[in-house]
């Protein structure tokens, strides 16, 4: 949520002659029934509407996903991977931390 508020920001700055279609995004971010993606869709629209690669581009790769690409660090989560290790028997199992 914290990316479309972002997000958000930059179109509304970038299209501020544009304010018709800038609060039906600002809408559907509060509405549950509008889909993301619809959201995205509209983020990239605006972007290039107002010559912003920026917004265009990050909207884009939101939708289509970061083949190839690092990914950002909001969408990096840390997690620990613990795995029980047992011999054939199932006797003496051992937790490890991956």
């Amino acid at each position: 949520m914290l990316f479309l508020t972002m997000l958000l920001c930059l179109v509304v700055r970038w299209c501020r002659r544009r304010l018709a279609y800038s609060m039906s995004l600002r809408l559907g971010v509060l509405d549950d029934r509008v889909s993301l993606s619809s959201i995205l869709r509209k983020c990239v629209v605006l972007g290039g509407r107002a010559g912003s690669e920026k917004v265009r581009d990050r909207a884009s790769l939101e939708l289509k996903g970061y083949r190839g690409r690092e990914l950002p660090e909001y969408r990096q989560i840390p997690a620990s991977l613990f795995v029980k290790v047992t011999n054939s028997a199932r006797y003496n199992p051992v937790k490890q931390r991956l």
